[in-house]
């Protein structure tokens, strides 16, 4: 099944709840206009990307059936080549998007980072001695950082211990939050306290002094937002062993 067929799909869905329900209000719905729907629903021709991320939302769909239906409208839309450009896209839109006023506590906190990032790794245990050895917390602290987590329904509790139902986490990108600025503060603190702990092949900080067009800003962004993709790629695999945390910092020197 590809993105054609979930449209197809929901459709004739309408269609069965109200046999009126027309292609021109389906059309109407999702922002594109008739006779481009009727043609792409004919596999005439394909969504417009700037419209897939927009229409993937406003169908509603289980968050498995979203992702399936942004990388197939991608991979039909572009050849192999040009899906590598928007591979930071498929992956940051598979993340659960969060409302930093509601989840204050999460995302100024590393530590709730850090407990659900081992829900990820292939030789999680269910085992708070395992938990305390992989993350340095204290089992009583791992312990309240759990019941938080459960609270915020990120992991559930089973009889076996607990379990995800979110693995990564984001928020809209360029939102001015105080949560998410104070969230950035406190780590740059964690960096400078980590920098004098951590040994040297362990690590690694780098900085760029650079004259930049800032006319190329969102090209930047699009840059580092790829880098962030390939980096999750290249390290997380069956072997990963450590939560490690990436941040990059990229600025004007003079404000």
């Amino acid at each position: 099944m590809d993105y054609i067929d979930q449209l197809n799909s929901e459709f004739s869905k309408r269609k069965l709840k109200n046999e009126l329900y027309s292609l021109r209000a389906f059309s109407m719905s999702l922002g594109i206009s008739p006779g481009t729907l009727s043609n792409v629903l004919k596999r005439k021709r394909h969504i417009a990307l700037k419209d897939i991320l927009r229409v993937s939302e406003l169908l509603s769909l289980a968050e498995k059936d979203k992702k399936l239906f942004i990388k197939t409208a991608f991979a039909n839309r572009l050849n192999e080549k040009s899906v590598v450009q928007y591979s930071s896209v498929l992956e940051t839109d598979s993340k659960t998007i969060i409302d930093p006023d509601k989840y204050e506590k999460f995302i100024k906190n590393w530590k709730y980072h850090l407990i659900i990032a081992l829900f990820s790794m292939k030789t999680y245990k269910n085992d708070l001695s395992w938990m305390r050895e992989k993350t340095g917390l204290s089992e009583t602290e791992i312990i309240k950082i759990l019941n938080d987590l459960v609270d915020m329904e990120f992991i559930s509790k089973t009889k076996d211990g607990y379990s995800s139902s979110v693995n990564k986490t984001r928020t809209k990108p360029d939102i001015p939050s105080f949560v998410v600025r104070e969230a950035h503060c406190n780590n740059l603190e964690l960096a400078a306290k980590k920098i004098a702990k951590i040994e040297v092949e362990n690590r690694d900080y780098r900085i760029v002094t650079m004259p930049v067009n800032i006319q190329k800003m969102k090209k930047a962004k699009e840059l580092i937002n790829q880098f962030l993709h390939d980096m999750e790629q290249l390290v997380e695999d069956e072997e990963a062993s450590e939560i490690y945390r990436l941040s990059l910092q990229f600025f004007p020197l003079k404000r």
